[in-house]
């Protein structure tokens, strides 16, 4: 299910997985691979719909302290990435003032592996979903394409 928005993506626009292999520059068995295990890097998605002319645009909506989001009228914080692939999660931590020490402990990994995520500017599609559901934060993942979003 991590990769259901790639499927829909390439469905509506009749991308077969041969076709978006060869732009890539990738084997038919590495982009195969990714739909089998159903993840990838947040790298290799950007660059998929990148190469469609498409832009991946990601947010969390992070519940912020003191206001009532039971209240429909108030909408959640929405926080999107800029010029960093992660500037949306570095966002969300800081709003949350959630650190790293404590958001690996809740992902059950070492401090320095997601010290290293971070420096790195990438990370498994897997993991985002795992920090929503560890956070709270609802993940949302669009394609935008031209003036219009799927």
């Amino acid at each position: 299910m991590t990769l259901t928005f790639l499927s829909a993506f390439m469905r509506r626009h009749s991308i077969t997985q041969s076709d978006a292999a060869q732009r890539l520059g990738l084997s038919r068995q590495a982009l195969v691979h990714w739909f089998a295990v159903d993840d990838t890097k947040l790298s290799n998605a950007c660059a998929l719909v990148e190469a469609y002319g498409c832009r991946l645009v990601i947010n969390y909506e992070v519940t912020l302290p003191g206001l009532d989001y039971r209240d429909e009228s108030t909408p959640n914080y929405p926080v999107e990435y800029d010029t960093l692939r992660l500037g949306f999660l570095r966002r969300a931590m800081d709003d949350a003032d959630l650190s790293i020490q404590t958001l690996a402990e809740l992902l059950g990994i070492g401090r320095t592996t997601l010290f290293d995520t971070l420096r790195s500017d990438d990370i498994m599609l897997s993991r985002l979903f795992d920090i929503s559901r560890l956070t709270g934060w609802k993940l949302c993942i669009r394609i935008v394409d031209g003036q219009s979003m799927l």
